[in-house]
């Protein structure tokens, strides 16, 4: 459930917490690592606090092949602290994206966040690496994880989504600083997700079938999935252009139409909209010249309710949806 049937994240941020890094990621299998390597490449976001911290990366200290079971999507080796189930001070830089969420008290210090065998990253290490940022330091004097990383970001490509790693356990906590800087990591996570994926062009009379299933593989055609956007674009030169955009949908699946000059559109920013339930959908307008995307928005959705005794969640309603719903969507210009 971490992917649409085409292949693009279902969700904007995954969270992996401590554990065992290796086993947890053994248990995935190869298939599951694929998913998660496909989910952050695709936009989704990732972070992970101690083992979760480690499972995204290459490998540790200076072992130089990549280890078996790891995520590999943070592309270096992350260092081992040695500090076991202890509470570490950390400082947030000056110029931490984490200040644009909280202030920290103002001092911009997290004290006594427990620390069991984490990860860090030395300044040696972050000379040589590229798209890293540094979001917090470790403050222990007289140990060498001093002033080291204790909490970073990696964005490779606007595409794909943004690693937050934690070292340390601040996630347990539910009130005050702890839970402040838990909460600005996973917002400046949700804050890179990838662009949205264009599936192409529209020509104007030309009927666009979006009714491939996953094993197609051809994600460009293929059907979408529950609350998911897919989006497309074409462009007016003429002084004023009236066009049209028709969607009709899978029957007993509710679509919605949305259209935006200049950036892709969605319910929150579109310049036109038709909502409601029901299949078929039309947008009439008469535009300016400039480029305009076309989104449309699957309503349908499952509920999922978590099955505390097993661990996993049981989802129920129209869960067909979850394979994808067919559409097919055409442009008409008049100029």
């Amino acid at each position: 459930v971490l992917l649409y049937p085409d292949g693009q994240p279902r969700f904007r941020l995954i969270y992996v917490n401590g554990g065992g890094a290796t086993a947890h990621g053994k248990t995935l299998e190869t298939d599951g690592r694929k998913v998660f390597r496909q989910f952050f490449n695709n936009g989704g976001s990732y972070s992970g606090s101690c083992a979760g911290s480690f499972l995204s990366g290459r490998n540790t200290n200076t072992n130089s092949l990549r280890r078996l079971g790891y995520l590999h999507i943070f592309p270096y080796n992350t260092l081992t602290s040695g500090i076991k189930k202890t509470r570490l001070g950390h400082v947030i830089p000056h110029e931490s994206p984490l200040l644009k969420y909280h202030d920290f008290g103002g001092d911009y210090y997290v004290p006594d966040i427990y620390h069991n065998n984490g990860n860090w990253l030395s300044q040696a290490l972050l000379k040589k690496m590229k798209h890293v940022e540094v979001l917090a330091t470790y403050d222990l004097p007289k140990n060498r994880v001093h002033e080291g990383a204790a909490i970073w970001a990696y964005k490779k490509d606007k595409a794909a989504g943004r690693i937050i790693n934690i070292g340390s356990h601040p996630e347990g906590s539910t009130s005050g600083e702890k839970l402040q800087i838990t909460e600005a990591c996973f917002r400046y996570a949700v804050d890179g997700v990838g662009t949205p994926n264009l599936k192409g062009k529209l020509k104007s009379g030309v009927e666009r079938h979006m009714n491939k299933l996953t094993s197609d593989n051809d994600p460009d055609h293929t059907r979408i999935g529950d609350l998911q956007y897919h989006h497309f674009s074409f462009e007016t030169t003429e002084p004023t252009t009236h066009i049209q955009v028709e969607l009709k949908g899978e029957k007993d699946f509710d679509f919605c139409l949305y259209l935006k000059k200049d950036t892709p559109a969605f319910r929150s920013n579109a310049d036109y909209a038709v909502t409601g339930s029901g299949n078929t959908k039309a947008i009439r307008k008469q535009l300016t010249p400039g480029k305009w995307f076309v989104s449309v928005e699957c309503t349908t959705t499952v509920k999922a309710e978590l099955d505390g005794c097993r661990g996993f969640f049981n989802y129920s309603g129209k869960t067909s949806v979850l394979n994808g719903a067919a559409y097919r969507i055409k442009l008409v210009t008049v100029k």
